[in-house]
């Protein structure tokens, strides 16, 4: 009896293992999948990013600056994929641009997207301009470290710059606490008693579209 048991063992064994190396050679004839491209990757200078910017008045936006290469990058970019995914049915939109040189598209930028995860639009800086001018277009007062973080409101106005580091819960709050205002037909926040605020200054001509 235990030497039927056995040899039934035995054969049952050698037919799973027999199943699996077919199935294993039938993969290994496949072609290898290929993950999801990002939902947008393109190139844009600083006139096409600030209209980029622009076109999202009314949501809370976060714009966000970020290298392949910089040390904070894999520390905040899981912190605002996060938040696109929790928030972004309430308004929230996610801007990002990857300062990398156009050469390592396919070698950093597009691994970099895909292992994060992001599914908000991505853009490259063009090299048309040098990079200083890029930054100084953007914001006068950036000095070029990397990441850098843009919070805007509905209303367009930059309601907080986030340099080297961030906190999550941080982050969060402010990001909620903007959601949680209400904008009229014209994008400006309302007061209390329903007032339009004032709208946001506007920055001085050469100060860059998110600085001042």
């Amino acid at each position: 009896m235990y030497r039927f048991q056995s040899r039934s063992a035995l054969r049952t064994a050698g037919i799973v293992l027999g199943a699996l190396f077919v199935s294993q050679l039938a993969r290994a004839g496949q072609p290898a999948r290929e993950p999801a491209p990002p939902a947008v990757l393109e190139t844009a200078d600083a006139p096409r990013l600030a209209r980029e910017v622009k076109a999202e008045k009314g949501h809370v936006v976060i714009v966000q600056f970020w290298a392949g290469w910089a040390a904070s990058t894999p520390q905040q970019m899981p912190i605002i994929v996060e938040l696109y995914k929790r928030h972004h049915a309430q308004g929230l939109s996610v801007i990002s641009v990857a300062t990398d040189p156009l050469a390592q598209r396919d070698s950093r930028v597009l691994p970099l997207i895909r292992s994060y995860g992001i599914t908000f639009p991505t853009f490259m800086r063009t090299e048309t301009g040098d990079a200083a001018a890029f930054l100084q277009a953007v914001d006068a007062q950036w000095k070029g470290e990397l990441p850098r973080t843009y919070l805007l409101g509905r209303d367009g106005g930059v309601r907080r710059v986030f340099g080297l580091r961030f906190a999550a819960p941080q982050i969060e709050q402010m990001v909620t606490r903007l959601l949680a205002e209400p904008a009229d037909a014209t994008g400006r926040r309302r007061g209390r008693r329903g007032a339009p605020a004032p709208p946001t200054p506007t920055p001085a001509a050469g100060a860059g579209f998110l600085g001042g």
